[in-house]
């Protein structure tokens, strides 16, 4: 685990921190990230600390609102059919609800349709159209899709169906020709904030009609200020919850007023009526009782639960479950979704581990500067997934491309890393592919099997011409850097002010240096590591997940900088400060005393120095280094750890430094330094024995013994 990555301390005014600190009666490091997060006055920190309600927008500066409004509610009053017609993620999934139920509750004839992942795909299709109009549908209206659903639209219209489009997709600049299209992000669109979820959109839509039906007017008028406030909390009351979890997991900016709908909607989950909702955490384990229900329990918990749903068949089931209110019915659903998200996570080991050793067989992580891997049976609800780890681990753009037996054309799903724009590179071999779309950072695509080996020469060709290697290291923001005083439980509990953490609104990364590792310990499963820390006489208790103690690259007794989140632990009613680790490396310290020793043996083993008589290995000391790399390789580790090796065999950091250089000069191993505390090694079959006295640097080593003080 130990740090590849470059660290980045951001930077911010200190004494606008200091100036804050004091105004507001918080601590410094708290103050310093709210400047950092561009809150540098005291007034507009205060503003984002009391998540002042006023900032919910009127929902009528969305264009296109009052024709929406007016059509959804005439479609009511007229008895028209309506159907929701959504996406089969978080976002979709929620919105479907809310709006679903919205209607239902004010009288409204109402189904919902979902297309199926693997059969129908993303967004509006004529075939879908057409069944809904068999089936009556007067009205569609579509949530999370739509917005370049040109051709669709304009099919129902054919058959005297309308459209109501809202959506928070970026916009082509044609329009559908529906009755109404409602999106923050339509180039003519006046409304303040662009960055509303889809069930945003759908929220502040319910908004507006409790507005209209509350005041009679498409239009919010100041004169009728406190009815449209007392309209706006019921709202609240009723579909925050939903809106909140499909916010936080479609990775929205939580700021202005989605930062408002979501904290307002994470108070309202623990009070949640919706039997279904209720249900799923109960299932999940993300019941919490009385204590509030955080961002990160819906984006770890809950949303992979429902998002399972489309993932590995249809989203109906989720639908089901949110809308239910029948308690036996909701835990049976609700235990239904748990399962499906086991075989999700089961699916997604399973893609992970093949396209870990065609990476590694194949070395492409050392060869390419964008990883594109196909099989056939890939689970295209899970290979998105997949392609997003593996973009995180190895800091390479990556695709995954799936073909299903007799099918000529595969399906494919890339992520991408800061500075190389996805969308872009795929245009750029837009004539090997039969479809593709997406934006920056992820995008979707179609290939054929004849046409794959083109795609990705071409695509390789463009990313070595536009990825750096500075682009291939990872960056992590750092928001504050510890002095000895700052890690307490009062500045733990006193950061959760500035929650809901999520995209715009990180949990806080923090630094702290020098710290001495007094114990390393496993969880009970092996997967997680418990560490503990010393510094300055205080003791720290931190936490590793996804690592288990051998995996971790340092023991007791290293000097260690850590990158880590601070947070409250509360257990069995006591409340202690909790520290999680993200990034770990060896102290500046201890890396620059490991530095001068290589270069030290550096100079030894090329005769540039006499060495001490403590440096140089006998025949005792190279074989108890061999036994070890031995011992390692068996065990499938082919990593040395020099600093690990030097406790382990009470033997100088210089000596195990030069056993190493005569084992590679004898053939004995194949080995590369990653860093000059860490080599990865394998070991060559011998056909005969080869005496240590035959190799120049071990014989010139033992005569200088003889010389040596």
């Amino acid at each position: 685990m130990l740090s590849k990555n470059k660290w980045l301390l951001k930077d911010f005014d200190e004494y606008a921190a200091e100036e804050i600190s004091k105004a507001l009666k918080i601590k410094y490091p708290t103050a310093s990230l709210l400047c950092a997060r561009g809150y540098s006055d005291a007034e507009s920190a205060a503003h984002f600390l009391k998540k002042d309600c006023a900032v919910l927008y009127d929902p009528y500066l969305l264009k296109d609102m009052d024709k929406g409004v007016l059509r959804i509610l005439s479609a009511i009053d007229n008895c028209e059919k309506i159907t929701v017609y959504g996406d089969y993620d978080v976002d979709g999934i929620t919105s479907v609800c809310n709006l679903y139920k919205y209607i239902k509750s004010i009288g409204g004839d109402v189904d919902y349709y979902i297309p199926n992942r693997g059969n129908e795909g993303y967004g509006l299709n004529t075939d879908a159209v057409m069944r809904l109009i068999e089936n009556g549908t007067r009205l569609i209206i579509t949530v999370d899709t739509g917005i370049t659903a040109v051709d669709e639209v304009k099919f129902a219209s054919q058959y005297g169906v309308d459209t109501v489009i809202t959506d928070h997709h970026e916009c082509s600049e044609v329009l559908p020709s529906a009755v109404a299209v409602i999106d923050p992000k339509r180039r003519d669109s006046e409304y303040p904030f662009k960055e509303l979820a889809g069930v945003g959109v759908v929220f502040k839509i319910i908004c507006a009609c409790e507005q209209y039906l509350t005041t009679g007017k498409t239009y919010t008028d100041p004169d009728d200020m406190e009815l449209n406030i007392s309209a706006i909390i019921d709202v609240c009351k009723s579909y925050a919850d939903l809106t909140a979890i499909g916010t936080i997991a479609d990775v929205m900016p939580l700021a202005d007023e989605n930062r408002l709908i979501v904290s307002y909607g994470l108070d309202r989950l623990s009070l949640s009526k919706n039997t279904g909702l209720n249900a799923l955490m109960a299932a999940s384990g993300a019941d919490t009782g009385m204590k509030k229900v955080t961002s990160s329990v819906i984006s770890f918990t809950l949303a992979p639960r429902i998002n399972a749903a489309g993932r590995m068949g249809s989203a109906d089931i989720a639908v089901k479950l949110l809308l239910t209110e029948n308690k036996e019915e909701a835990e049976e659903i609700a235990e239904i979704l748990c399962q499906s998200n086991v075989q999700r996570q089961s699916e997604e080991l399973h893609i992970m581990q093949e396209a870990e050793e065609i990476i590694r067989s194949e070395n492409l992580d050392k060869n390419e500067k964008i990883l594109v891997l196909h099989h056939d049976g890939w689970h295209h609800g899970v290979i998105g997934i997949v392609a997003s780890k593996l973009t995180e681990k190895y800091n390479l753009p990556c695709i995954l491309i799936s073909f299903e037996d007799g099918v000529s054309e595969g399906k494919g799903s890339g992520r991408s890393i800061d500075g190389f724009n996805l969308h872009t590179a795929l245009s750029e071999c837009s004539d090997s592919l039969e479809r593709f779309g997406g934006h920056a950072l992820a995008a979707g695509l179609t290939c054929s099997k004849e046409k794959l080996p083109e795609f990705r020469k071409k695509l390789q060709e463009y990313a070595k011409n536009n990825i750096s290697e500075e682009d291939t290291v990872k960056k992590i923001e750092i928001d504050f850097e510890f002095r000895e005083e700052d890690a307490t439980l009062e500045l733990a509990e006193e950061l959760s002010r500035l929650e809901p953490y999520g995209a715009s609104n990180p949990s806080p990364l923090f630094l702290m240096r020098d710290c001495a590792v007094t114990a390393v310990n496993s969880t009970a499963t092996n997967k997680h590591s418990r560490i503990t820390l010393e510094r300055y006489g205080e003791q720290y208790r931190c936490m590793i997940f996804g690592k288990a103690p051998d995996e971790l690259g340092f023991a007791e007794g290293d000097t260690t900088d850590i990158v880590f989140n601070l947070g409250v632990n509360e257990f069995r009613g006591t409340r202690s400060r909790q520290m999680i680790i993200r990034d770990i490396d060896f102290s500046r310290a201890l890396c620059e005393d490991i530095t001068s020793q290589y270069m030290l043996s550096e100079d030894i083993a090329d005769k540039r120095i006499f060495p001490e008589n403590k440096y140089i290995p006998d025949k005792a000391d190279c074989t108890a280094v061999f036994r070890y790399l031995k011992d390692l390789s068996q065990l499938g580790n082919n990593r040395l750890l020099i600093s690990t090796a030097v406790r382990k065999l009470r033997l100088e950091y210089v000596k195990i430094l030069l056993i190493i250089k005569i084992f590679k000069d004898m053939g004995f191993i194949d080995c590369s330094y990653n860093s000059p505390i860490e080599l990865s090694f394998d070991l060559i079959p011998q056909k005969e024995k080869k005496p240590l006295e035959n190799n120049e640097l071990f014989k010139w080593l033992s005569e200088m013994c003889t010389y040596s003080v």
